[in-house]
């Protein structure tokens, strides 16, 4: 990852968890597994992937993908609460449903995310469905993913965000914008009858 890259996947992690008021810090790489540290900090692992791809008609584009990997308890932690919700636990297979279903969510918001902040820039990626992973197939794809993950910690939860992204020559991240206006999350635009 550019130092471009990472401190916009930062920015955007920093976000979309504040949006959840479940914040997440940015911290320090710790050696060893990286899959086998957060499971054996938070127990059960659970992760997620999904695909960028050029956008259609795009004259700046690239190709990559966006990996999340945390645990059971975080994303469990940091679902919408509805009521005198009960705990999940990671010992029910309908709880692993939701927890899998929601990191699916988190991974295609973060995704969203960070491609608007690129499009801010010229680079147009469209992201693709999330996938939901097993420990093992995660640990299959950090082994595929280029370059170090960033490190998030929220409480003795960890978070790892990788961004695997593969830009045409052409396309320049380095903080000149596009002159287009993207729209920011949260933000809502009514269009009238005849505008296009």
């Amino acid at each position: 990852m550019t130092s471009t890259s990472e401190r916009l996947v930062a920015d955007c992690t920093t976000l979309l968890f504040r949006a959840y008021s479940t914040p997440v810090h940015r911290a320090a790489d710790t050696p060893g597994s990286l899959v086998a540290a957060i499971d054996a900090r938070d127990g059960a692992l659970t992760a997620s992937v999904v695909d960028l791809r050029r956008a259609s008609g795009a004259s700046r584009s690239g190709i990559g993908k966006l990996l999340f990997v945390s645990s059971f308890a975080f994303v469990a932690s940091s679902r919408p609460r509805h009521g005198a919700d009960a705990a999940l636990t990671p010992d029910s297979a309908r709880d692993w449903i939701y927890v899998r279903d929601w990191t699916r969510e988190l991974t295609n918001q973060l995704a969203g995310r960070v491609t608007n902040q690129l499009a801010e820039e010229g680079v147009r990626l469209s992201p693709g469905q999330p996938l939901a992973m097993t420990a093992t197939a995660a640990s299959q794809e950090v082994k595929s993913m280029l370059g170090t993950p960033l490190r998030f910690t929220s409480g003795p939860h960890e978070v790892r965000v990788w961004l695997d992204l593969r830009l045409d020559p052409e396309s320049d991240t380095s903080g000149a914008r596009s002159g287009r206006a993207a729209l920011r999350e949260g933000t809502i635009t009514m269009f009238d009858e005849g505008e296009s």
